[in-house]
């Protein structure tokens, strides 16, 4: 039997012609029905409808034209009686309407969500077959919802086709379909086959490695040794596949003891298990479960569960099966002759099409956010009502890094309540979001728009634990696996180590490492996969939520914060009531979206009446985008395995993102790896992304040294695939920062987390800069070793979440805390066995804490939460706040009763203060940038902006002007004062400062010259007159010497926790002059100096400022942590008195001025969860 002449594609086949001009009905050996008339159901006039919102397959039925009503029940019936069949592969009253109605305007809907179920299914034959007949019959639809099914249905047959190695057919849909215009999921469907089909034609070695990867995912599941797994990766594939015999011999090599065997039809099977399917292609069985067997296969993205009569139906009975079975009933050896007649092709995507969600790596430095705005709300501490509001207003892009897709977010409206979740309402656009619909049948934004609550777990409710995936609230997706049956939970999310629990039939929680946790508990009702599960709750770590609520069409119509209030959305578009078109927060404040007449999202309003616009292309990549400061345009392309964007702004400056694959001109390794990690040091010129800020594209556009450099990890599960876990980054002129991650299979791989382990880098003299990290389950640091050596450790409680312990040096603690069942810590213990303890109210809010001494302080609070006033330990107030209707601080009044008033507009932003005089200091802004401020003396300062939002002019109130230029990338150029001084930057590119030029008006150019070393160090300052001074540092990055132009040097010894233990200075001679010695407790407080040599002249004294004598040692002490008295070391009389701390004069090199350094320092411990620096 020759099974690889079988390889022509299916739709040239005599068969697949008949099935997809009549769709056959012996597809699952099942007989239809005769046609016979069917009863017209009273309630016809509303079948459409009804049959759009029947919930039983992915895409919504929608109809290409007209229908007869008898037609429309007849298709009514049959979905009933699918439905109720609680079997996903009872399509027999489905088949059968087709064969009855083989024109019907339901077929392109019906044969495309056809070809979706046999996909999942596993019957891949029948997939292929029922796109093939889908696409066939809808290539002239312009209709946008049955153009975009049309689409889909041609994005899943490239893509099957392309998965299983079928380069020509993919070609020639390629080719027949080039100039159309593509919409919804179809758009990568289709980028990732013509990355496939470059693969094929330029990499053949690495683009059919399925056989390889079955016998990689059965080690894997038996936990082999990595080195085993590890021999797969080097398996290289011939132009036409892997042969059956090839994958044997394979299996030896890794020592599997497996033998190839056939099957008898029906046969059990032996498991773990590589099948050939007839589609000439691998797998590994690795399980069954209630009659549904197990699929590990990465061609596919994702594992399937299959019945024994999909696996009946196309496996062509070649298998790779343990040696002792092939002795069992049914079973037979294969010669090797008839084994090297038997191949198997399959492509895989080349990158991971999930990793768009808001926390993937983007690539821009983002010059187009907010940071020009100057001033804000006041800082009212706790309860300010307005803490963690992000930027409100117009929308920003950038580029997520590893897809090359663009990301458009706007958030028009939102705010953060006192206690619980913010309620912000973010808008994003994700260019190559591949897991959307083509049509909805839920509220949306319409293609390739999502938001921020919009989330919702995909399951198969027959099949617990099986084909899940989780839509991610702003994009991208988490696809699950490693489902315990006994606890109900899912493994980790390798991104941050979150996890999912099903914690009924039909709801599911996403558990954070912090404490928090999503509640999925709103199913679609649909009875067969796939179900989507939505998002209801977003809790805190505290217990506060927010509700989302849901009317019958999938509409989310309120979301509810912790204090009850809702934001309501709109739905007002007649021709898709789908579409969200108004967003209305508790206070009245709106936002408008707008579509057009494709349903693609054309306009957003945000709460103060500022409009932005977008253009598309064709299809939905948004080509323009157009705010109150003007337009940017974007523009994008693919050659091969080649993407790239250009961003084009207002100015006509434009910034560049390119994924190259390979780089042109890169070499295929570094000259030297860092020590200390095993990096994977091969095929450095794969798998790369490139960005050239808009200053380093107009000057080096093309020239890759000058990009910043994303390196990527290759998938876990398969070689072939780029993850979305950066291996390696490096800016331009600088050493390449490498990451290592725990339990990686291979060095050049990404494993089950995320979240690097070690962090290094070549210094400019060969040693390596390393960082490393240890975590817990909950993906919590626990330890962290700085490349010092400095180690600071980290004790959970039993949850993994509550900080309970932190270790520095030795075996004693430096902080020790306990918690109550919210998370939060009820004592703090220091180093000095000092005890603070705290209280709380329901809602999680501090409302008392008693330090060491046993004084008290109080926050009181209103019944919604809100910070009233803080009480001091003798029992009088601090300061009080009241509030406006929105819940932002409309007063403050301090322990004196000096009150001041707050005004602001509706994006949260001040606009007024208003003094216990009455008089005002007034903030006026003009779309989103600071326009003017007014004193309270009627003094009014300007600022005007360029279009980029750049601060271009300062004018103040004498109208005195400063004026200020900038690079294409945003950073600062020139500067002219009043005077006529210029003061002009240059930047490395790398964007560190370079030279700094001051030129007088009438005057001579005066520059300053700055170097660096290749780990991105100050080592060298060239003033204006040539001399120069030199910086050394340590390990970790930190000051140890410095030389100035005379000679005169300082050197630092620090312990490892980074205190200054001996300040040593010399004259140029070398001889010293001066030294300092101290000595930290264990807080890191200075409890002894001692000074040696010549104080500087201009030292004086101060009421709070003594300077220690030559040669005597001043200590201090402390009470709690407050310092309480220190000496001279000779009198023993008190320089200050108790509440002040004791200072010490610091000499800086070559500088009159003092440095004064607070003899106190508190560490700052983290209450809950540590984060990485």
């Amino acid at each position: 039997m020759h099974l690889s002449k079988s390889r022509r594609p299916l739709a040239g086949r005599p068969l697949a012609r008949a099935i997809a001009a009549t769709f056959l009905l012996t597809a699952l050996g099942i007989g239809f029905p005769a046609s016979a008339s069917v009863p017209v159901d009273p309630g016809t006039a509303s079948l459409e409808t009804r049959l759009r919102e029947a919930r039983v397959f992915e895409e919504p039925l929608i109809a290409t034209g007209p229908s007869r009503p008898e037609e429309q029940q007849a298709l009514w019936q049959a979905v009933q009686q699918y439905r109720d069949a609680g079997n996903a592969e009872a399509l027999a009253p489905l088949q059968a309407f087709l064969a009855q109605y083989p024109n019907s305007a339901w077929g392109l809907a019906l044969r495309t969500n056809l070809g979706l179920t046999y996909y999942r299914l596993g019957y891949f034959s029948r997939a292929m077959e029922a796109w093939e007949a889908a696409w066939r019959g809808a290539q002239t639809q312009a209709q946008p919802e049955t153009k975009r099914l049309a689409d889909r249905a041609l994005g899943e047959l490239v893509r099957m086709h392309a998965r299983i190695g079928h380069a020509d057919r993919v070609a020639e849909l390629l080719k027949e379909s080039q100039a159309r215009p593509l919409q919804g999921p179809a758009t990568e469907a289709i980028a990732g086959a013509r990355d496939g089909l470059w693969l094929m034609r330029n990499e053949p070695g690495v683009a059919y490695l399925c056989g390889p990867m079955a016998i990689k995912n059965i080690l894997e599941f038996q936990g082999a040794d990595r080195s085993r797994i590890a021999r797969i990766n080097a398996v290289r594939s011939s132009p036409h596949g892997v042969t059956l015999d090839t994958v044997g011999k394979l299996a030896q090599q890794v020592n599997l003891p497996y033998t190839i065997a056939r099957r008898s039809p029906g046969t059990p099977i032996p498991l773990p298990a590589v099948v050939h399917w007839k589609i000439n292609h691998y797998a590994a069985i690795v399980a069954e479960r209630n009659g549904q067997y197990h699929l590990k296969d990465p061609t596919f993205g994702h594992d399937l569960w299959i019945s024994k009569a999909a696996l009946e139906a196309e496996t062509s009975n070649y298998f790779l099966i343990p040696k002792q079975a092939v002795k069992q009933p049914g079973w037979k050896t294969v010669a090797q002759a008839e084994a090297k007649k038997v191949f198997g092709m399959g492509a895989t995507t080349a990158v991971d099409d999930t990793r768009l969600t808001p926390n993937d790596p983007k690539a821009c430095d983002c010059k187009n956010e907010d940071n020009a705005n100057g001033g804000g709300a006041p800082d009212a501490g706790v309860g300010g009502g307005m803490e963690g509001i992000p930027s409100m207003g117009m929308p920003t892009y950038n580029v997520h890094a590893m897809l090359v897709s663009l990301n458009v977010v706007d958030t028009p409206v939102g705010y953060r309540p006192p206690k619980g979740p913010a309620v912000n309402f973010t808008l994003t656009y994700n260019q190559r979001d591949a897991y959307q619909p083509a049509n909805f049948a839920y509220f949306n934004f319409g293609p390739k728009w999502t938001s921020n609550w919009l989330s919702y777990v995909q399951d198969n409710p027959v099949s617990p634990g099986s084909s899940v995936m989780r839509y991610v609230a702003g994009g991208g997706a988490v696809v699950q696996s490693g489902y315990n049956t006994s606890t109900g939970t899912f493994t980790a999310d390798s991104a941050d180590a979150s996890m999912l629990v099903r914690t009924s039939a039909t709801s599911y929680e996403r558990r954070m490492g912090d404490g928090s946790k999503e509640v999925y508990a709103q199913p679609d009702g649909a009875t067969y996969a796939p179900r989507r599960v939505f998002l209801t709750q977003i809790v805190d770590r505290r217990g506060n939520a927010v509700t989302l609520s849901y009317d019958a069409q999938m509409r989310l119509t309120t979301v509810t914060d912790a204090l009850g209030k809702r934001t309501t959305l709109g739905y007002g578009n007649a021709s898709n009531p789908l579409l969200v078109t108004q967003i209305t927060d508790p206070f009245g404040r709106t936002a408008q979206i707008g579509y057009d007449a494709s349903g693609r999202l054309s306009d957003i309003t945000d709460a103060i009446g500022l409009k932005s616009s977008f253009d598309y292309d064709a299809g939905t990549f948004i080509n323009a985008m157009t705010t109150p400061y003007g337009t940017t345009r974007f523009a994008y392309g693919e050659s091969g395995m080649q993407r790239w964007i250009n961003i084009t702004d207002p100015l006509g400056q434009t910034e560049r993102v390119e994924y190259a694959h390979p780089t042109p001109g890169m070499s295929y390794s570094d000259p030297q790896a860092p020590a200390g990690m095993n990096v994977f040091n091969e095929w450095m010129h794969y798998r790369n992304t490139f960005y050239w800020n808009a200053k380093a594209y107009a000057e080096s556009a093309g020239d890759y040294t000058k990009a910043r450099l994303t390196h990527w990890f290759h998938s876990k599960d398969n070689s072939n695939m780029t993850a979305g876990a950066i291996e390696s980054t490096r800016e331009p002129q600088e050493s390449r920062v490498w990451y290592k991650y725990a339990n990686q299979p291979w060095a050049g791989a990404i494993g089950p987390t995320e979240q690097p382990t070690l962090i290094g880098r070549l210094r400019d003299d060969g040693t390596t800069e390393l960082v490393q990290l240890t975590y817990n389950a909950q993906g919590n640091v626990t330890t962290k070793i700085d490349a010092a050596g400095q180690q600071i450790s980290y004790d959970y409680a039993s949850n993994g979440v509550d900080v309970v312990r932190v270790y520095g040096l030795g075996i004693n603690p430096i902080a020790e805390y306990t918690y109550d069942d919210q998370h939060n810590p009820l004592t703090y213990r220091d180093a000095a066995g000092k005890v603070t303890t705290y209280t709380y109210n329901a809602a999680g809010q501090k409302t008392s804490e008693t330090n060491a001494l046993g004084q008290t302080a109080r926050w009181e609070y209103d019944n919604d939460g809100f910070l009233q006033r803080v009480v001091n330990a003798s029992g009088k107030t601090d300061v009080s706040f009241t509030y406006d209707a929105v819940g932002r601080v409309a007063s403050r009044t301090d322990a004196e009763g000096y009150t001041l008033r707050y005004q602001y507009d509706a994006l949260n932003r001040l606009t007024q203060i208003q003094y216990p005089d009455n008089t005002t200091r007034v903030q006026a802004w003009d779309k989103l940038d600071l326009a003017s401020v007014t004193d309270q003396m009627g003094r009014v300062t300007r600022y005007a902006y360029n279009s980029v939002r750049n601060r271009i002019q300062v004018t103040d109130p004498l109208g005195r002007a400063t004026q200020s230029d900038y690079y294409p990338n945003g950073k600062l150029k020139t500067e002219t004062d009043a005077k006529g001084t210029v003061t002009a930057l240059t930047y490395t590119p790398s964007g560190r400062l370079a030279t700094r030029t001051v030129t007088a008006a009438g005057g001579a150019a005066q520059t300053t010259f700055y170097s660096y070393d290749g780990i991105g160090q100050l080592t060298q300052v060239t003033r204006p007159d040539g001399s120069t001074a030199t910086y050394k540092h340590d390990g970790a990055r930190r000051l140890t010497a410095a030389t100035d132009a005379q000679g005169n040097s300082i050197q630092y010894t620090l312990d490892q926790r980074g205190n200054h233990t001996q300040d040593q200075l010399k004259d140029p001679s070398g001889n010293p002059t001066r030294q300092v010695d101290r000595v930290f407790d264990a807080m890191n407080r200075p409890v002894q100096v001692t000074q040696q040599g010549a104080l500087p002249t201009s030292a004086g004294t101060e009421a709070l400022v003594k300077v220690v004598p030559v040669g005597v040692t001043a200590s201090s002490t402390y009470s709690g942590n407050a310092p309480a008295r220190a000496t001279d070391g000779v009198s023993s009389n008190a320089w200050i008195a108790s509440g002040y701390a004791p200072q010490w004069i610091e000499v800086d090199l070559g500088a009159a001025a003092l440095q004064r350094k607070c003899g106190c320092w508190f560490p700052r411990i983290p209450l809950a969860r540590p984060r990485m620096l």
